[in-house]
């Protein structure tokens, strides 16, 4: 029997909805499905561990005896691996992460206690671009990266780890605002605009470069808007084109995890567009078929499991 069962009967158990518990466990509904149907016919004939004719769905009898003993499973399982980890010393090694700047925003959070609770792994970050990221995991240059989707390569599988919610930022005398309530305006509570104001041809967009993440998510932006923007401005980094935006009368497209750290001093008017949400992933990535070094399995572990416990921003 596949031991993912157990897992996913543990988590549609709590959500009681087979597309919510997809989303949770990072498949797609259909694939859940067919792992439920596989599951249930590995039983026996006629054991069903849900009804999924009512909504939300309902637990039976069987369901609730491979329960109990899928929540046991897990926890033994989750024993053996600990003292292993112990016996074995497979929290030991070092670890080649590359990340671009959303990528080193999330680590932050999440560095120091990994560094505290496994002492002996040493930790070599890079910083880079995302399409160098995913280059350096093809070459087998580094073991991790951890950067902005879209994810371009085949040659690579990944696990989302943190939505970050994509707004713009401009100074408070620009034309968009003229008219406009933004008496409390915040990083919390960004203006909303109709897309309209957006095509505004007086627009100066201050825009990322390629290759980096945030050039492929103005891209996106502007390709599923129709936007065509007028003489752009493109500079490299993201806090000189937050500063310029915000000291100049252009607009910028920043995402939430970078502008809650670099909006602290003379924050700017936070818009988005009106009905839409716009927002990205952040996610860890290895190359396909490379099998981890233990410290590595026990790094891409650790953020994952974190990742569970992080804000989400959407």
């Amino acid at each position: 029997m596949d031991t993912d069962a157990f897992r996913y009967v543990i988590v549609l158990a709590e959500c009681r909805s087979i597309s919510e518990a997809a989303r949770k466990l990072f498949i797609t509904q259909p694939a859940l499905t067919k792992h439920l149907n596989k599951l249930e016919e590995t039983l026996g004939i006629g054991v069903r561990l849900f009804d999924r004719s009512v909504t939300p769905i309902k637990i039976t009898p069987a369901g609730e005896i491979f329960l109990e003993y899928s929540k046991k499973y897990v926890d033994m399982e989750t024993e053996m691996k600990e003292r292993l980890n112990v016996a074995l010393q497979l929290q030991k090694g070092s670890i080649k992460v590359s990340s671009t700047s959303g990528g080193e925003w999330y680590l932050a959070d999440h560095i120091g206690t990994f560094l505290k609770t496994y002492k002996d792994i040493i930790l070599e970050i890079q910083d880079n671009t995302a399409r160098v990221c995913e280059q350096l995991l093809e070459r087998e240059e580094i073991d991790i990266a951890i950067y902005t989707d879209p994810v371009c390569s085949d040659k690579v599988e990944y696990v989302p780890l943190y939505k970050d919610r994509l707004q713009f930022a401009v100074s408070w005398d620009h034309f968009l605002l003229e008219g406009k309530d933004i008496e409390n305006n915040s990083l919390d509570n960004p203006l909303e605009l109709d897309i309209s104001e957006f095509r505004n041809p007086r627009i100066k967009y201050v825009l990322s470069t390629p290759p980096h993440g945030m050039y492929r998510a103005e891209q996106e932006f502007f390709k599923k808007y129709s936007i065509e923007p007028t003489d752009p401005l493109r500079i490299d980094f993201i806090n000189t084109r937050y500063s310029i935006a915000c000291s100049s009368r252009g607009i910028v497209m920043v995402p939430y995890i970078t502008a809650r750290r670099i909006a602290q001093r003379n924050p700017p008017v936070f818009c988005t567009v009106k009905g839409g949400r716009l927002s990205r992933q952040i996610i860890i990535a290895k190359k396909k078929g490379r099998p981890l070094s233990a410290a590595g399995e026990t790094f891409w572990d650790f953020i994952i499991q974190h990742s569970f416990g992080t804000q989400v921003y959407e």
